[in-house]
């Protein structure tokens, strides 16, 4: 630890001082990721990935698909959208 300290107010929130913030590239409304230790907390900005990225000339989702995502469904409605934009109707 480098000795700073700082201080939680009523509403249990801190002020990340300037310096660190830039340092880590910190700014307003950007994620942190709380972790826990022994006896220590460390906060890290979660750093924002593209979802989609082209693999071998292949499109590939990397994000988390939400919760209850019916894939079958998914398939199936892609393919009948694709049919019906194939024979023009």
């Amino acid at each position: 630890m480098n000795g700073m300290t700082l201080k939680i107010d009523s509403a249990g929130r801190i002020v990340v001082p300037r310096q660190l913030r830039e340092r880590y590239g910190i700014r307003a409304g950007m994620d942190l990721e709380v972790g826990e230790g022994e006896d220590c907390l460390t906060l890290r900005p979660v750093r924002q990935e593209p979802s989609m990225i082209r693999v071998n000339g292949f499109w590939v989702h990397q994000g988390v698909v939400p919760g209850g995502f019916d894939w079958n469904r998914h398939i199936d409605e892609e393919r009948e959208l694709r049919a019906r934009q194939a024979s023009g109707a």
